[in-house]
């Protein structure tokens, strides 16, 4: 196989992994960001406060550290029927993770009741202040024996994307010297 060949193969794989769909989404109907929570089927939009771009919807990743909103919609849901509660929770130490394998979540950061706005929608605001892993519990409560919840986890302060920027500008900077060595030394 030819350099050149090699190249674009490996340009072509970064392109694909790389791609924005995998650490963010446009819309809050991608399949990765809904969840189902009893027999509702919701919608997350997830957005960073502050920062370059605070319209930017996310999922799973939040580059940055500072205030998050998290958004849960379900058009064919009314939500008065339920009392909405979001329980964000992460681990004491990074330990947790190792030793309580199972349930490492176990610090909870914020437990407040979720507001409907006047578009229908369910937000949940907080100051995220350490780079990890969280979880997002969302509970409906019909009243109070009767409940469902379900949970989604994401990432926060970690910006994937300048991440692997940097590194394929390293890969291009070594395939550029890799090239350049070569043609001095006359090998094809």
């Amino acid at each position: 196989m030819t350099f050149f060949k090699w190249l674009i193969n490996v340009v072509f794989i970064l392109i694909i992994l790389t791609s924005g769909k995998a650490f963010s989404h446009a819309g809050p109907h991608e399949s990765s960001c809904e969840l189902m929570v009893g027999v509702e089927k919701l919608s997350l939009s997830g957005y960073q406060l502050k920062g370059k771009s605070p319209n930017r919807h996310y999922c799973r990743v939040y580059p940055q550290l500072g205030e998050i909103s998290i958004q849960i919609e379900a058009p064919d849901t009314d939500f008065s029927q339920y009392q909405i509660e979001f329980k964000l929770l992460t681990f004491a130490t990074w330990t947790d993770l190792i030793t309580q394998f199972i349930d490492p979540f176990n610090q909870v950061i914020a437990h407040v009741p979720g507001k409907v706005d006047d578009s229908g929608k369910v937000t949940f605001k907080t100051e995220v202040k350490t780079i990890g892993p969280y979880l997002l519990e969302i509970i409906f409560r019909e009243n109070e024996e009767t409940y469902s919840s379900n949970s989604i986890m994401f990432l926060v302060g970690i910006p994937i994307a300048k991440i692997l920027v940097g590194f394929c500008g390293l890969l291009i900077l070594f395939l550029f010297v890799s090239m350049i060595k070569k043609s001095i030394t006359g090998e094809q």
